[in-house]
């Protein structure tokens, strides 16, 4: 038996801010922003602090797209912790993407 794809961002933002894998969980953060789901900002923003850097980084990247001007603070301290080096880049273009508003 299969299981079902979340689609609805309800269910992804359950995804993201639940105990579950990993991977469900960046895919969840990924899959948010792609979908243009401003309400996710709040989970997005909490996902910054989970345990695992690609959940992070697809976090900071969906808060870029998303132009969320109140992560730009969340990014900025998750950037500066220095833990996501690897992911500079994208911290620095979340921040940017987010100062612009998109």
């Amino acid at each position: 038996m299969t299981q079902k794809k979340p689609q609805s961002a309800d269910e992804l933002i359950e995804i993201l801010a639940g105990p579950g894998n990993a991977i469900a969980r960046s895919k969840a953060a990924s899959k948010l922003g792609r979908l243009g789901a401003r309400r996710a900002a709040p989970a997005l923003i909490a996902a910054l602090e989970d345990p695992h850097p690609l959940v992070r980084m697809l976090a900071a990247q969906s808060l870029g797209l998303l132009g969320v001007k109140r992560a730009v603070a969340p990014l900025a301290r998750a950037r500066a912790n220095g833990i996501d080096r690897p992911y500079d880049v994208t911290f620095r273009e979340a921040i940017a993407r987010c100062k612009r508003g998109r």
